[in-house]
């Protein structure tokens, strides 16, 4: 069975593995069959199962799928809840490996606990186990993927600041060489896309490689940006994202109700990847505002959602406009899509509200 790698930046490299089980489902990973068919396996990916889903629209998967990455990630979420474990750079190979050595003996143990809080307990003291209880060093990640050699194998590179990307990118190593290629283009996208502005605004990021007319300041535009800081939040840098999240709210001539987007959702994901940054509760107020000028503009209180035409949702030329005289932006409507992203931004917003007290 293949193997997956991944070493992810910063601490929260189980995020990264839960984002490869929703995008990459059929991939497999190497797990002896007898750890991926042992009891232990199956009562921990079990637990993750009905915690969250692992594929969407699909049954969830068997303990042959999830296998140990997901044992891992459940562990170590523990470990981190109880004792406050934190690490610079984790590995998910390692943690596999890992398992593997210390599973059996806990097995016994863990049917022996029956209170919850006990349960809780022995996950997060397998977890620690698993990663020896330290951080793992760039010697050791190395170990498992030559950075430059992972960025050599691609022979398409504009941007060839090797440097930048050692220090800001997870790298990623599959089976699959178009997935892998995927990967490290996606990177060097974001960086066709950066923009340094000005010392009081800090990093941009543009939609398009040029800034067309219907751009704001230094050339963002909102449409894309739920995308955008969902694919920064992962460099190990924070600053480019915390910048391009107070871009909206603090630099004149930026534009965050252009277009449809979700952005309070994307400052909360940010938020969670980095949240030594304190993004979401110092921009609490800002969010807060953004919102209340979707609402006052676009929200029906008869109806009970908001409306918007398919042009300023990002999706101009569609089967709705085609249908009236205005081609590209056709009528309003209470369109999900975009009833959606303001639903996600209402959440981030509570989550900001009851972390700083703001009831």
């Amino acid at each position: 069975m293949p193997r997956v790698h991944a070493e992810v930046a910063g601490t929260h490299w189980h995020h990264l593995c839960w984002w490869l089980h929703f995008r990459l489902p059929a991939l497999s990973l190497n797990i002896p069959p007898r750890y991926a068919s042992s009891r232990f396996s199956k009562t921990v990916v079990e637990r993750a199962v009905y915690t969250k889903p692992l594929r969407r629209g699909g049954p969830p998967c068997s303990p042959a799928h999830v296998g140990v990455v997901v044992t891992a990630n459940v562990c170590l979420t523990d470990a981190k809840y109880l004792l406050g474990w934190r690490s610079a750079s984790i590995t998910s190979s390692r943690c596999i490996n890992s398992f593997v050595q210390y599973c059996k003996p806990f097995v016994v143990l863990c049917r022996m606990l029956n209170s919850p809080l006990r349960r809780r307990s022995l996950f997060a003291l397998i977890g620690l186990c698993a990663l020896g209880g330290q951080p793992s060093t760039a010697m050791e990640t190395n170990k498992i993927i030559d950075k430059q050699k992972a960025l050599d194998a691609q022979s398409w590179w504009d941007n060839r600041d090797w440097a930048w990307y050692k220090s800001n990118i997870p790298f990623f190593d599959c089976p699959d060489k178009d997935i892998v290629t995927t990967w490290y283009y996606r990177w060097e996208l974001i960086t066709k896309h950066l923009t340094y502005g000005s010392p009081n605004s800090g990093y941009s990021f543009t939609e398009f490689i040029d800034r067309p007319f219907w751009s704001g300041t230094y050339g963002a535009i909102s449409c894309p940006v739920g995308h955008q800081l969902y694919e920064l939040r992962w460099l190990r840098d924070p600053q480019y994202a915390s910048d391009y999240s107070r871009y909206w709210f603090h630099t004149p001539g930026a534009q965050p109700r252009n277009y449809g987007c979700w952005l309070a959702d994307g400052i909360a994901a940010v938020d969670a990847i980095h949240p030594a940054e304190n993004l979401l509760p110092d921009l609490l107020p800002d969010i807060k505002k953004n919102y209340e000028g979707w609402e006052k503009r676009q929200f029906v209180p008869e109806v009970g959602l908001f409306w918007q035409n398919g042009h300023d949702d990002g999706m101009e030329f569609n089967i709705n406009s085609r249908q009236t005289k205005d081609i590209l932006r056709g009528a309003n409507g209470y369109r999900p899509g975009f009833n959606a992203y303001m639903y996600a931004d209402a959440l981030a917003i509570i989550r900001a509200a009851e972390r700083t007290g703001d009831t």
